[in-house]
């Protein structure tokens, strides 16, 4: 609950964040547009791109500074996580089942 309301509060106070986000997914949806047909399933690229949305904005969020979010803390998170992160398939695979089926110890 508390994620969420931080997350609301962040996207509705910051129209930077708003539109960085927006234009983060459809960059991945364009991106692995193709993984669709490779896997079946266009819902699983829509899942994991959402997934993927709200982890920038968690990092982007935890890292804000007291001026707030930057472009450049928005650049700088969404590289490092495209780079570190991102193309890992065990994580996306967890990702993907978290998202279905909801986290459980």
């Amino acid at each position: 609950r508390a994620w969420k309301k931080t997350a609301l509060q962040a996207v509705s106070e910051d129209p930077l964040l708003k539109k960085t986000l927006g234009r983060y997914l459809a960059y991945y949806l364009f991106q692995y547009f193709l993984r669709a047909y490779e896997t079946y399933s266009f819902r699983r690229q829509v899942a994991l791109g959402l997934c993927h949305m709200n982890m920038i904005l968690l990092l982007a969020v935890a890292k804000e500074d007291t001026d707030g979010i930057t472009e450049e803390t928005l650049a700088d998170t969404i590289a490092v996580y495209n780079r570190r992160a991102f193309f890992n398939d065990d994580i996306q695979d967890q990702m993907y089942r978290i998202f279905e089926n909801g986290y459980r110890k």
